[in-house]
């Protein structure tokens, strides 16, 4: 199981951030994980499930989730689209990925 190579919060509104972190290859096929909810996040655990040498593991605690902050809060978030993930106009651009599958 490979570890992270980067983590970090995005800013997706006034309110939240939500917290990611990237593991495997930093050139290989990008792949983002979504967590089951309520409430969890993304644990170490999930990264098993891929090839670290062939593709970029993207991981988002969703909004309200795990990490991200404010912890329990789905206040302003878009509804009613699944409130606690990213749009992935977000994605893409956050980590300059035009494709990546989900």
């Amino acid at each position: 199981m490979s570890e992270p190579f980067d983590s970090g919060t995005l800013q997706v509104s006034e309110l939240h951030t939500l917290s990611y972190e990237q593991s495997g290859s930093s050139e290989g096929a990008p792949v983002v994980v979504l967590h089951g909810g309520p409430g969890g996040g993304c644990p170490p655990q999930y990264r098993q499930y891929f090839d670290p040498a062939r593709y970029r593991v993207v991981m988002f605690d969703q909004r309200g989730c795990g990490k991200s902050t404010p912890m329990a809060c789905l206040k302003g978030a878009p509804v009613p689209a699944s409130p606690a993930i990213p749009p992935p106009a977000t994605i893409r651009t956050c980590f300059s990925s035009s494709l990546f599958t989900l």
